[in-house]
């Protein structure tokens, strides 16, 4: 379920809306506006549907602990909180969401309990646990890494508690990556209903970035947290999706970024392509 509301919500300007919430509202480039410093707070994001304000906060060592989404879009409230809990090593041991999303659905909150294994300072598995009415269902992610220490590879799982849970495999993301450290495709596979065991592609993404360096690279940390264009070095410029079983659903987004003197993004025309909708954003530093 988890996979289904962030894919489709990528379809809608890079806004990732799932239980961890955190989005491509940014369009993948963080950063600029109103100073020159060096930290990302804020992104005002205004479009003829509606405007969105991203606030972002950081612990004493200047990590990522939280983000904030206010405002609205084509009528819909899409404000969201999440708050991010670390180890004294710096993991990510727990992503703590509440959103307008999933109190529509009648949850107060989603909180996904991610592991790592010290040992091998690797991220493991993640899992939430939703105590629906009826069993207890629970959505679980497992991480593979490439030789190079990158996630290649989430496999979403879907479980029922009985005496023990039972787990189902749902979806797998493919991540490729170019020699910057830039994700530069996702490769969507789900189950084959027709042959047990085997996966076909449900969804391709293609990701472009230029030359500069993206001011909040979070590395595995973006994969954990599901937005995916701030593990890259650089800022993403383009994106393209193609469902090989259905083109009307294909889009093109495409991010015109100005910089500041700092030469960090300062303001970005994103366009959603055939639909040819505009948003313009303003990056803000402290």
């Amino acid at each position: 379920m988890r996979l289904a509301l962030t894919l489709t919500a990528l379809a809608c300007l890079f806004l990732f809306s799932c239980q961890k919430e955190l989005s491509f509202e940014n369009g993948g480039n963080p950063g600029g506006g109103g100073s020159n410093g060096t930290l990302l707070v804020k992104i005002l994001s205004e479009s003829p549907d509606g405007n969105l304000t991203t606030e972002y906060s950081y612990d004493p060592s200047y990590r990522l602990n939280g983000q904030t989404v206010t405002g609205t879009r084509s009528g819909t409230d899409k404000s969201s909180q999440i708050k991010i809990s670390r180890n004294a090593l710096g993991f990510i041991t727990k992503i703590l969401t509440t959103s307008a999303q999933l109190s529509g659905v009648g949850l107060d909150s989603a909180v996904f309990t991610v592991y790592n294994d010290p040992i091998t300072a690797k991220y493991t598995y993640s899992k939430s646990i939703h105590k629906d009415v009826g069993l207890p269902t629970i959505d679980s992610e497992a991480y593979v890494y490439d030789g190079a220490g990158r996630i290649n590879a989430v496999e979403y799982y879907v479980g029922t508690v009985l005496d023990f849970p039972i787990y189902v495999l749902t979806t797998k993301l493919e991540i490729a990556y170019d020699s910057k450290n830039n994700i530069t495709g996702l490769n969507v596979l789900a189950p084959d209903p027709n042959n047990p065991g085997s996966m076909n592609t449900a969804g391709i993404y293609k990701l472009t970035y230029d030359d500069k360096e993206n001011p909040l690279p979070l590395g595995n940390d973006a994969v954990v947290l599901s937005n995916y264009t701030l593990y890259s070095s650089n800022n993403n410029i383009k994106m393209e999706f193609t469902n090989p079983s259905y083109s009307l659903s294909n889009f093109t987004v495409t991010s015109d970024i100005t910089y500041n003197s700092s030469k960090k993004p300062d303001k970005s025309v994103v366009t959603l392509m055939p639909d040819n909708t505009v948003t313009n954003q303003t990056y803000f530093y402290q």
